[in-house]
């Protein structure tokens, strides 16, 4: 069995992790530098609380989500009640059709004997 290239993994996984904290450490000198532009610009009101503005965001997210999902819902419901019908056809056909059976046979076979064509 071929081995798993467990080695490489790690070491990948070591260069993304070490990628991630240079990154972390950018931001936070960039946000250490602009501290002080941020807290001069923004009012102090608690209408301007980021976490509020936040929660308002996530909060409109999930009901654009939750609309997707009644739009899908329906969607889906749609989809139900056409195979249900589709369902419904094929079953009418199976019941109807070894009835006809006999009746294409014996036409295929000539008219009834007795019977002037």
């Amino acid at each position: 069995m071929k081995e798993l290239p467990v080695a490489e993994w790690l070491r990948s996984l070591d260069h993304i992790a070490e990628s991630l904290a240079a990154a972390v450490a950018a931001l936070d000198r960039h946000e250490a530098a602009f501290a002080p532009l941020l807290a001069a610009e923004m009012p102090s009101s608690p209408a301007a609380d980021p976490a509020a503005g936040l929660a308002a965001a996530i909060d409109e997210r999930i009901r654009e989500h939750d609309r997707r999902w009644a739009v899908a819902a329906e969607l889906a419901g749609s989809v139900d009640a056409s195979l249900a019908q589709r369902e419904s056809a094929v079953r009418r056909w199976r019941e109807t059709f070894p009835r006809w059976v006999p009746a294409v046979e014996q036409t295929a076979s000539g008219p009834p004997a007795g019977v002037l064509a």
